[in-house]
Parts: structure tokens; sequence; C-alpha cells
């Protein structure tokens, strides 16, 4: 059972609400709330979700894994603080089902890869999508110092220090957050011939507050460069080890692209996240399916609308699998619905560990997602939502030494050592899809940037004709400092 809380925004057809469940309070993910006038939007993480104006239409459908379908009337959401409740769903088994001989989870996924190509279908096709990546830094050691500038004053060196200890105790404290959004048409060939149409972007961003690692960089290196001669070059060594002969540190002013997104790279980040959720060679989804590297276990049968389906849970059974989760499988078809992953406990990713003899070490500590599909025309599945989220350690301590290349052969040793995680949170929604028309990809002209809309607190009202995903709290809650 569950409880959908749900309030209307007085202007426009706009309806935003809530669902949790009912016995435990907690939010309900994932949900797909649809009516006849679109193909759906899905609540996020905390059970909101957000239906786009003039949309909504009379009726309202919400499906969710493990509860009843319900069809409602619009006008039962009009009122403030609606409240409907949903029977978990009655699972009916069959003999088979019932009697001591539980499904082999083994046998079932061997259905599923073999259904595959009758199952699915992603290519020669546009997709109306919904991006959003939410960046976090969360830096746990900062240290800067100009150690020696040979041709300065102890006094004037002990000034820039003192500028470098303010800005990583600025940056230490300042848990930075980027939020980019944007809509989009993605136009498919293959696994590797794609093209991007970029409709509307925003970034949601402090600038005081724009803390990457390349920003620190940047930031630190100004507050270095006043004792640096930047019509010469140097050079740039960090211990025993030549970097640059001739590095020069004209500013190359490239504010041409402040304020656009790079299209190659939205592309790029856009097809990557897509193909999670394909099913090919080194796909993370035959990864899982593997049984020489898991094991699988049959956990129970649930009902997504009128469909069984069965839940599957696997975990490594070697050394070199490294995630758990579970695969939601369609009884009827054997189609895969949906699958959760994660690392498992104990298990890591790629790591470098070099923090005595190069001072860098680098770990990846997180990773998880979910991957939905959703059946259309033909009953073929395709993905509706991606989610993925990762996160790395860093640490980096290195000594450098800038030399001029001149009769002076001025010098300026900088220390740096930072410590810290980094987490991208990467989603897409896939609101339709239908199949290219002829001539229409080669009509499409490849941009190389788009400009973006800058925010400094989230407003929805950009996007209120569109199927969107309801933002988190934390982007809701989010402001920049004038």
């Amino acid at each position: 059972m569950f409880s959908l809380l749900l309030w209307t925004q007085l202007t426009g057809q706009e309806i935003s609400g809530r669902i949790l469940d009912v016995n435990t309070g907690k939010p309900v993910a994932f949900a797909t709330i649809q009516s006849d006038l679109m193909e759906g939007v899905i609540s996020n993480d905390e059970g909101y979700f957000v239906l786009p104006h003039g949309k909504a239409a009379s009726r309202l459908t919400i499906s969710c894994m493990g509860y009843q379908t319900k069809t409602m009337p619009l006008e039962k959401l009009k009122t403030s603080d609606a409240v409907i409740l949903l029977d978990e769903a009655v699972v009916i088994l069959d003999e088979v089902m019932v009697s001591n001989l539980r499904p082999d989870p083994y046998q079932i996924l061997r259905k599923v890869q073999e259904r595959i190509p009758d199952n699915y279908d992603f290519d020669e096709r546009s997709y109306r999508l919904f991006f959003r990546e939410t960046s976090k830094a969360d830096f746990e050691d900062l240290e800067m110092e100009v150690e020696k500038a040979s041709h300065v004053s102890k006094a004037q060196r002990e000034k820039t220090n003192q500028e470098l200890r303010a800005l990583s105790s600025t940056v230490r404290e300042s848990q930075s957050k980027n939020f980019k959004d944007f809509l989009g048409n993605f136009m498919i060939r293959n696994a590797d011939s794609s093209k991007l149409e970029v409709v509307k972007a925003t970034e949601l961003l402090d600038s005081k507050k724009d803390f990457s690692m390349e920003k620190v960089e940047e930031r630190a290196k100004k507050i270095v460069l006043q004792y640096l001669d930047t019509s010469q070059t140097y050079t740039v060594k960090t211990g025993i080890i030549k970097i640059d002969n001739e590095m020069s540190l004209k500013d190359e002013n490239q504010d041409d692209d402040e304020g656009f997104y790079d299209i190659g790279s939205l592309k790029s980040q856009t097809r990557s996240l897509f193909n999670q959720g394909r099913f090919q060679s080194e796909s993370i989804l035959l990864q899982l399916m593997d049984p020489k590297f898991y094991e699988y276990r049959y956990l129970k049968s649930t009902m997504l609308g009128d469909e069984l389906i069965h839940v599957i849970s696997f975990e490594p059974n070697k050394g070199k699998a490294k995630y758990s989760g579970k695969f939601f499988v369609n009884a009827d078809n054997f189609a895969l619905v949906k699958t959760d992953y994660a690392y498992a406990p104990g298990k890591r990713g790629a790591k470098f560990n070099l923090k005595l003899l190069l001072g860098v070490k680098f770990i990846e500590n997180i990773e998880n997602g979910t991957i939905i599909y959703k059946r259309g025309e033909q009953g073929k599945y395709r993905p509706s939502y991606i989610l993925h989220n990762e996160g790395i350690y860093v640490y980096v301590h290195r000594p450098f030494k800038f030399i001029e290349n001149s009769p002076a052969k001025n010098k300026v040793r900088f220390d740096f050592k930072m410590a810290g995680n980094f987490i991208e949170r990467s989603e897409l929604l896939i609101s339709s899809s239908d199949p290219l028309a002829p001539g229409a990809y080669e009509q499409v002209q490849d941009s190389e940037k788009v400009k973006f809309l800058e925010l400094k607190k989230y407003d929805p009202t950009l996007w209120q004709d569109t199927e969107i995903l309801q933002p988190l709290q934390e982007m809701k809650n989010f402001e920049a400092i004038e």
C-alpha cells in the first residue's frame, strides 16, 4: 500500500506531487505517471514528480513495481493534500510457482539473453530526452604554498601564501555543486553513430563556489602568476621530473566558450549513458549476466501492472566481478524490464596508488545505477530511464618549480597537496521515441556548441511544457550567493 500526496500549482495545468509508501512513510522512486496525452514521467528518489503544462488530460495512470496500477480522474488531484491509497499487488502464481520447484534463475537469465533480438530495438530511432547531471566536490584536504621565489621578498611571499591559505579554506568549506540540464532529440543509427539536437539547456551554479579540480588549479595559478613574467617561457619540473621546457603562461583567452556547452561532449555523455542500456559486447548488462563471474538467486515474484515479474539477485563469485544487485524479468516474454546494480561490499573500481613515489592516488569508490525499460509499439522494449552514479577519491601531492628561460633564471617553487571525493550523478529520462524518417538523420547538421541559461536558483517555469525529472531537494534549495 502507498499513499500519493499531491498538490496542484494554481497557475496552468502543471501538477506536481510526491509518492510515499503508506506503511513505511518512505518515498517511492521510479513510479510511472502517465496520461492519454503523454507517455509519462517518473518519480525521483524522493518520490516527487511533475507533469508538464497542458498534458495532464482528464485521467492519470500511476504504475509501480509491486503495486496495483491505479487510474484516476484529474479532478481527484486538484484538492490540496489529496491522498490516494493503492493496494499492494497480489501475485497470482501457477502450479509450478507454488510448488517447491522454485524457478531457476540461471535458466531465466539464459532465456533473457536468447530473447534479446526479439524483445529490444534501439537503432534507427529518434529519442526525445531530458538529461540531468549533478556534480559535487568535497575536499578533505587542500594545501598550497609558495616555498621559494628567488626574485621577491619574504614579506611578499608570505602575502601570497596568505591568499593561498584563504583560497584553500574557502574550497574545503564550499561543498561545491553544479547542476546541468538539457532537453534534446537524440538520433541513433547504431551504438557508435548518433546525433544530438539540444532544444534547451541550463546550468545551476554558484560561480563563487565553482571548485572543480581544474577551477582550483586555475585560481591558484592566478595567485602564483603575480610572481612570474608572462612574457617569458618557463622550464617546469616536479621533483626531478621535467614536465615542459617551453611552457608559456600567456592568457589564451577562452572567453568565447563561456556560457556555452560543447555539443560533442554532451553527445558523448548521452551516448555513453544510453549505451548502458544496450546488450552488446562488454556492456555492463551482459557482464552482470555472465555466470562465470556471478551467482544468482531467485528472490520472489512481483507485479508490474498485470504482468508477472521474476526478481533475481546477483552477487560476485570471482575476484573480477564487483557488482551486486537485482534483475526484474517479465515472466511471459523474458524481457529484462529493470536492473539495479552497485559495487558489492568490499568492492571498488579502478585504483592507482603511487602516493609515496609520485604523490598520486586514485580510487573509484562509488558506482551504482538503475536501468528501466518500457514496452513500445510492436512489443519492443527501449530504455525509459537510466541513472548512473560514480565517485572517485583523488590524492595529489606534487612540488612544482618554475624556472624562467632568461639570463636571470628567476625561480618559483610551489607545493600543492589535495585530497577529496568527486561525485557525479547522471540521469536520462526518455519521454518518447519514433522511427527515423528517411533522410532525417542526414539533414541534421552537427553543431559545435549550444548556449545555456545560467541560473542562480532552480526555476520550474523554464520546463513547464516539458516532461522532465522533478529535481531533488538539494537542487530545489540551491541558491547562488550574489
